[in-house]
């Protein structure tokens, strides 16, 4: 055998080198080899040995990998780590095999140590790197305890000295500066604030322990400090505790040189600071600076009842900030004097000063010599008795000093005239001054009006007029008194009449239909004396029509009805519409003549839309709920004739009560067209049965009421109850009928119909429970069936009708008697006739300790159902998916043993021997998509405990005594013995003490519950021995054996020979190639191999190819001292077969035969290798089967 080499080749990379700087440039990734791939190549190098702050490139992925010398590796530090100069890329080295420690790369990292919690301060980093600076701050709020050096930040650098081996921070922490509070600075969101410490500018809001801070606004040109808050403020303490200092923030100022251009201002410089007069050269203020306006300037002054703000401040409230101006200030005002002309004390004397604009004191003097504030009131009376002040009631008045400083106007004083010196005509008409309804007297050339007392009146000579033409005059007599003389024409009808004026009835003015009413309103305090009693007042149309006459008006009343009807004729629904326009048109006074009024129309008098009458609506009910109305064909046109969109729209509003008796249901008011709409109303909920209604159609429009028209109706019944009861066949069935508890019973007229049949209106009688029984013989199976019935009422009123759905199932199974089933010891077929056009469901359930199961344990569907592509593309049987599921499609020879009524059979299998079953068959249908079932038939059986068959299956012959026959199928019986006798030359398999065959041929067997009992087989009795006849035969047959051992012995040796010079000779040792056998022969012979060396292989066709293969040549150093040239491959495994003609072989010389084999092969295994000694033993074997 050739000697299996394995080279691995390895193929070395040259790495070119970077000729760039090995500081700053990465080599190129290398090839890199694992360490089983370096034992032939040139040494590589392997991973180093570096600090873990470095980092290297390329990486070594592998602890065993390697990378071909000469390769740049590149170190860096970590991240977070630096050499002692801050730098992080440290350079490239050319790795070779003699070197793989690089200690000179080293990082370095300074930790910062956490700071005491007294200090109030910390870190701001973790860590850092050599030269880099840490960063020491003040928590938020607090400064060093010496601010004005460093306030509350300081930066502590990390240094790596000469020769140490790791970076230290300049500061020890235990020696670092601790904290402490500032004061809080709280200052409004956009202060506008400059914050200044130290001279340095701040944006930390909080002020050093002691120290202070400097404030400034950031735009000085358009922004100031608020008043009281200054420029500097300081951190101090109250009773040991730091104070929280509030700052105002900066704001525009209030520009003050146009208020002091009007007013004498005073201001407060500081907080704490009395007012002072504002100088001309104050222009601006700050925020909330107090002013205040002392007086004014040029003369003027300020009203003393004025309640305008005197004192203002800087501030949103008083200043416009968008116009720069000052707002809402008080007014001043210029004084105001008497006029120049010098004939006051001539006419008039002064009296007093009524108001005095809050100033008491005002005398004589000052108001002779002028300089009154406005709106002082100065009274004046006429300086000669019994003269009056033209205008006035008398002889004093009063004179107003202007607002604007306008002089006191003066008037006159004449002599007098006295009103009441010319006579009233009536009551209501009066005698007054021109100028003043209430002056009693009048002044010299004042005139004196005869007019009426108020607007309800007008002159009886003119009613347009409300004075009369003619006036009273006063004039002097003798140049010493006055007297009135009556000037102007005279009329004859110098008295005012009272006018009667027309109005609706608080805007409605329908009072029913086709009417409406009208108010004639008189004044209350007309002239009721009896020489101008009112005789009539005549109210009249636009058209001149007189709608109403008012008689002889009670004096007591001052409103009077004044009532209308539209006449139905010709165009009344013209004039119903479009409505009236009313006016008084004459009055008459009692002995004088008719007066003509003035027309003040007054429209808007409408009529109500007319009543309903009978025909125009009819209602009728259906039982106590639905209601029916039926509406004259052209209402709704005729009452279009009489609408006016939008100025009269007639409505109609239903009212619904019990005759004589309670409301019920109001439907609001509609229009003609959505009355006419509806035509059924279901009044279930307000409707009793077996009342009578009363309907109450209300017409009306938005001036008021119109006509109500009444209707009535009686209900009927309330809706009977049916049910069916349980079918008795598929054909039959028996409606039953139950009044409600609110109908009478007795003889009762109902309508009813069941479909498919006539409908029929008769008087049935109901029994005393109010029920009646129809019943019906004639149905069809498998249909649905609609039953309606209507109670009537004795004058026809039906009842809402009741609608019963039934369905008939299918024809019941017929029952199943003992000659439809036939049982076996483990089946039972039953037998049907089906009925076409059902479906049949067969069901078997086992009884079990007198228990029947509750699942079925086998069912049969009749027609079977069809198997069906469920989607998938799988077939499945429709009786697998549902048990419940009727099968429409059936094939054509199911259809045809339908019609023809063929029976069927059909065979329950695998029950269990002995059990008690019943089958339960249905029949079903479906009506529509709902399932119907038939009442079951059930039949309960047993089944044989055991069968015939199961004693004969082996030829037996089973008998019964005095030869009675045997049946086929059994019950258990321990009193019947069945003989069971053993096929030809057989015998029971029973043998006796000296292990030697009874050969006993029949035996017994009972049938019980669990079958038949036990039996012993049946077996052949084995071929007697030869007898021998002579010693010669016996030493025969011995030394025949002895030859036959020996050859075969000779047989075993030469096959060991061959095999193990094929093998390469030699036995097996410890250090040799071992010679034994092992599975991988095989291998190699089933791959083409060797093939003699499977001791297993037989020569078929198949191998032929072998066959022809040549040997291969042996092994170096090994050598076959015989050639072997005959095929040594056993070809067959021999068969033993044994002539019965001359008789089989004696039983103890082939065992012995076998045992001289099997020590032939020990010994071979002793004497041979272990391989030789099995290939030896397999050998034998094979001889063995030879022989």
């Amino acid at each position: 055998m050739t000697k299996l080499r394995t080279w691995l080749s390895l193929e070395i990379t040259k790495v070119s080198r970077s000729s760039a700087s090995p500081t700053k440039t990465v080599p190129k990734q290398p090839t890199f080899y694992l360490s089983s791939t370096v034992s032939n190549v040139k040494k590589a190098c392997a991973k180093p040995t570096f600090s873990d702050t470095v980092k290297i490139e390329p990486e070594f992925p592998d602890p065993n990998s390697y990378y071909p010398a000469g390769t740049e590796i590149a170190f860096t530090c970590k991240e977070g780590f630096a050499n002692g100069a801050g730098e992080t890329i440290l350079g490239s080295e050319s790795c070779s095999a003699a070197v793989t420690d690089y200690p000179q790369h080293k990082c370095y990292q300074c930790t910062v140590s956490s700071v005491p919690a007294e200090n109030k301060a910390s870190f701001i980093e973790s860590t850092l790197i050599p030269t880099a600076k840490a960063t020491y701050q003040c928590d938020a709020g607090y400064s060093f305890e010496n601010p004005m050096n460093e306030r509350n930040v300081k930066e502590i650098g990390c240094l790596l000295s000469s020769g140490a081996d790791a970076p230290i921070l300049e500061d020890d922490v235990g020696s670092l500066q601790k904290c402490r509070k500032d004061c809080p600075l709280i200052a409004p969101d956009g202060h506008g604030l400059i914050l200044t410490f130290n001279s340095e500018v701040t944006t930390i809001m909080s002020v050093p322990d002691g120290e202070r801070y400097k404030l400034s606004c950031d735009d000085e040109d358009n922004k100031r400090l608020s008043f009281g808050q200054e420029n500097l403020v300081k951190c101090d303490k109250d009773d040991g505790v730091l104070q929280t200092i509030t700052v105002k923030g900066c704001h525009a100022p209030c520009r003050v040189d146009t208020l002091t251009e009007k007013y004498d201002v005073e201001y407060k410089p500081k907080l704490g600071d009395q007012y002072r007069i504002m100088g001309a050269d104050v222009e601006y203020v700050p925020l909330d600076t107090p002013l205040k306006l002392s007086s004014c300037k040029n003369g003027q002054v300020f009203l003393n009842s004025d309640v305008t703000i005197k004192e203002l401040t800087c501030s949103e409230t008083h200043y416009d900030f968008e116009d720069g101006l000052f707002k809402d200030l008080i007014q001043c005002y210029d004084v105001c004097e008497l006029p120049s002309q010098s004939n006051m004390k001539e006419h008039f004397v002064f009296d007093k000063v009524l108001n005095d604009d809050g100033i008491a004191g005002y005398g004589e003097d000052r108001v002779t010599k002028g300089n009154l504030l406005p709106n002082t009131e100065v009274q004046f009376k006429c300086a000669t008795t019994g003269e009056t002040v033209e205008g006035t009631k008398g002889d004093i008045f009063v004179a107003t000093c202007g607002t604007n400083g306008d002089s006191i106007v003066l008037k006159k004083c004449y002599p007098s005239c006295q009103v009441a010196d010319l006579p009233n005509p009536n009551m209501n008409t009066l005698v007054k001054s021109h100028t003043d309804n209430d002056a009693t007297k009048v002044a010299m050339g004042e005139h004196v009006d005869i007019s009426c007392s108020s607007d309800g009146y007008a002159m009886a000579y003119d009613v347009s007029q409300s004075k009369l033409d003619q006036y009273a005059e006063c004039t002097l007599k003798d140049d010493k008194a006055a007297e009135l003389v009556l000037a102007g024409k005279a009329t004859g009808k110098d008295w005012c009449l009272a006018v009667p004026t027309v109005s609706g009835n608080e805007g409605q003015m329908s009072t029913g239909s086709l009417t409406f009413s009208a108010s004639v309103n008189l004044p209350a305090d007309r002239d009721t004396t009896a020489s101008f009693a009112i005789e009539s007042v005549v109210v009249k149309d636009s058209n001149g029509v007189v709608i109403c006459t008012i008689s002889s008006p009670d004096p007591s009343t001052h409103s009077f009805d004044c009532d209308h009807t539209i006449l139905v004729q010709s165009g009344w629904q013209h004039v119903l519409k479009n409505g009236f326009t009313l006016s008084a048109k004459t009055i008459k006074y009692k002995d004088r003549e008719l007066i003509t009024l003035t027309e003040v129309p007054i429209v808007g008098f409408f009529g109500g839309p007319p009543t309903l009458v009978a025909g125009d609506a009819t209602f009728t009910v259906v039982g106590a709920k639905m209601v029916s109305v039926v509406f004259k064909t052209t209402l709704a046109t005729e009452v279009a004739a009489f609408t006016n969109a939008g100025s009269y729209d007639p409505l109609y509003t239903i009212n619904v009560a019990e005759k004589d008796g309670a409301d019920k249901k109001t439907i609001a008011a509609q229009s003609i067209d959505a009355l006419v709409a509806t035509t059924s109303y279901d009044w279930s909920g307000i409707l009793e049965p077996l009342k009578e209604y009363q309907v109450k159609i209300s017409s009306s429009t938005t001036h008021g009421p119109g006509g109500d028209m009444l209707t009535f109706f009686k209900t009927g019944n309330a809706p009977a109850t049916v049910i069916t009861d349980p079918a008795p066949s598929s054909t039959a069935r028996t409606v039953i009928i139950t009044l409600a508890g609110s109908s009478e019973g007795g003889t009762v007229t109902i309508k009813y119909q069941l479909s498919t049949k006539d409908e029929i209106t008769a008087p049935k009688d109901f029994d005393v429970n109010k029920k009646l029984s129809i019943p019906y013989t004639d149905l069809t199976p498998l249909t649905e069936y609609t039953f309606t019935v209507t109670v009537m009422t004795d004058d026809g009123i039906p009842s809402e009708p009741t609608v019963h759905k039934f369905s008939q199932g299918p024809t019941a199974p017929s029952p199943i008697v003992s000659g439809d089933l036939k049982v076996t010891d483990g089946a039972a077929s039953v037998s049907f006739l089906p009925a076409e056009g059902f479906t049949y469901r067969l069901k078997v359930y086992e009884k079990v300790a007198d228990v029947w199961s509750v699942e079925p344990v086998a069912v049969y569907v009749y027609p079977e159902p069809q198997e069906v592509d469920d989607g998938t593309g799988n077939e499945t049987n429709g009786n697998e998916v549902d048990n419940n599921e009727v099968n429409d499609d059936v094939d054509e020879g199911t259809e045809r043993r339908r019609r023809n009524a063929d029976p069927v059979e059909y065979e329950f299998a695998g029950l269990n021997p002995n059990g008690v079953y019943k089958v339960v068959m249905t029949s079903e249908g479906k009506v529509g998509e709902v399932l119907i079932t038939s009442d079951p038939v059930e039949f309960e059986f047993q089944l044989f405990a055991c069968s015939k068959s199961t004693l004969i299956e082996g030829g037996e012959t089973v008998s019964l005594p005095e030869e009675a026959e045997v049946s086929d199928y059994l019950e258990v019986d321990d009193n019947v013995v069945f003989t069971v006798q053993c096929p030809g030359d057989t015998v029971l398999d029973e043998k006796d003490v000296a292990d030697k065959y009874t050969k006993v041929v029949t035996q017994t067997t009972v049938c019980t519950a669990a079958g038949w009992t036990a039996r012993t087989a049946c077996v052949e009795l084995p071929d007697p021995p030869k007898a021998v006849t002579s010693d010669t035969t016996g030493l025969l047959t011995g030394i025949i054996v002895a030859v036959v051992l020996i050859l075969l012995l000779i047989i075993i040796i030469i096959i060991v020979i061959v095999r193990r010079r094929r093998r390469g000779g030699g036995g097996g040792t410890e250090n040799g190639a071992s010679q034994k056998y092992s599975p991988r022969d095989n291998e190699i012979a089933a791959d083409g191999g060797e093939a003699w060396r499977n001791p297993y292989y037989r020569d078929t066709d198949e191998n032929e190819k072998y066959k022809e293969k040549p040997v291969e040549t042996p092994a170096d150093g090994a050598e076959l001292t015989d050639i072997v040239t005959e095929n040594p491959y056993v070809t067959e495994t021999p068969k033993h077969e044994y002539d019965t003609a001359e008789g089989a072989p004696d039983i103890g010389a082939k065992e012995a035969n076998g045992d001289n084999v099997s020590m032939g092969s020990q010994t071979a295994k002793v004497e041979l290798g272990d391989e030789e000694a099995v290939d030896a033993k397999v050998a034998g074997e094979n001889a063995e089967e030879k022989v």
